[in-house]
């Protein structure tokens, strides 16, 4: 896919999640996994719809996510909030 192509030229990534109160962001390094024995191991049927050729499919492969920082707004008001960064990997 375009994105599997765009993650073996920059494999940085991140996931966000908010709501009225709280935010939540973490970056990191994307891996793409092509073992033919973890396909096998992580295939679950209902993904035939999308490979038709099964676990062997050259199209299937695995992500694997690796956080490396996690940062955190909580809103109190609209004028104050609370910024916490943790970094996960060095």
């Amino acid at each position: 896919s375009e994105k599997v192509k765009a993650y073996r030229e920059n494999p940085r990534a991140g996931l966000s999640y908010y709501n009225d109160e709280f935010t939540a962001s973490i970056t990191g390094k994307v891996r793409i996994i092509e073992d033919s024995s973890k396909k096998r191991e992580l295939w679950h049927d209902t993904m035939s719809f999308y490979f038709p050729d099964g676990a062997d499919s050259k199209d299937y492969c695995l992500l694997q996510f690796t956080p490396e920082l996690l940062r955190t707004v909580t809103v109190k008001d609209i004028y104050k909030y609370e910024v916490k960064t943790i970094l996960l990997l060095n």
